[in-house]
């Protein structure tokens, strides 16, 4: 059945003025008609002083061109300025994040993505285990319904059909966001029944904490 059962909202202005934490996960995919997977990219930040994390941004792209869609995310990149910006590079993602860093250079912008070159779970096991974070209000959607095509993929999930991309780059965002601020050198990792398992074996410095254990082997 369907994981998410309601969500949760803020007041998108009232949180604007504050510094949090952001962190930006982009998903690529060839994006090359209507039916293709998004290339999805979903910015939270937090947590507030209320344990949130706020949906920030959400960018659900079909560019074809790799150079364009390269260029687009320097641009996002260049608005947000993200704290953490990570991207799956598995397969074609490899490629496309050689072609953001190398756009990132080109504009001086040094656009530095982390890249997830391994996922230790699958896609539909990695958004069940995110969803209790959506029920509880944990992960929060702005009150003016400005990403409900995102809002829509997290409340059919489940359904035949149901679009995963924007779930899975949700997930990714609060799997990089949570470490930071609330559980230091301990990790998540997601499962169906268990949707949080620390992990507390010491990792080697990243340069912003020391790694999840779940996750240490995405990286080269």
């Amino acid at each position: 059945g369907r994981p998410v059962r309601e969500l949760h909202y803020y007041e998108f202005g009232d949180f604007v003025p504050l510094k949090l934490t952001k962190v930006m996960a982009f998903d690529p995919s060839l994006g090359k008609n209507k039916k293709s997977d998004f290339q999805a990219l979903v910015t939270l930040r937090g947590p507030t002083a209320q344990g949130w994390f706020l949906v920030h941004r959400v960018e659900l792209l079909r560019i074809a061109d790799p150079l364009l869609l390269a260029k687009r995310l320097d641009e996002i990149y260049q608005e947000e300025v993200p704290d953490i910006a990570v991207m799956e590079a598995i397969s074609l993602g490899h490629w496309i994040e050689m072609l953001t860093t190398a756009e990132g250079k080109a504009s001086r912008s040094f656009a530095t993505w982390l890249r997830i070159e391994r996922q230790e779970d699958g896609k539909d096991v990695r958004i069940y285990g995110c969803a209790p974070a959506l029920n509880n209000g944990t992960i929060r959607f702005p009150s003016d319904h400005r990403f409900r095509l995102l809002e829509r993929q997290w409340l059919d999930y489940g359904d035949s059909g149901s679009k995963k991309d924007g779930p899975d780059v949700t997930e990714m965002a609060f799997r990089f966001a949570r470490p930071i601020k609330t559980l230091g050198a301990a990790g998540i990792r997601h499962t169906p029944r268990e949707s949080r398992r620390i992990d507390g074996a010491a990792q080697r410095d990243r340069g912003f904490g020391r790694e999840p254990e779940s996750n240490s082997r995405m990286f080269r």
